[in-house]
């Protein structure tokens, strides 16, 4: 078993209820983001981002033991 990190940020953390959590995971299963997420963030994906160990992910971006997902608001501006 390994971990996985996520961390939120915004009215995202307001959603889940929780600034971070680890998962315990296997680490000889394969495990995409969209798999990991909270299904409570489902109705919200055009409204938040997604980083995987600070790069840009999209929701089918492998995720593996050791990794460290941050889940942000998008941010608008103009």
């Amino acid at each position: 078993m390994g971990k996985i990190k996520i961390l939120y940020y915004g009215f995202v953390t307001e959603l889940v209820g929780k600034t971070f959590e680890e998962l315990d995971v296997s680490e000889e299963k394969t495990y995409t983001l969209k798999s990991i997420l909270n299904p409570i963030l489902l109705p919200h994906l055009g409204r938040i981002f997604f980083l995987v160990n600070d790069r840009p992910a999209e929701l089918e971006h492998p995720i593996r033991v050791g990794d460290e997902v941050k889940v942000l608001p998008h941010i608008g501006g103009g």
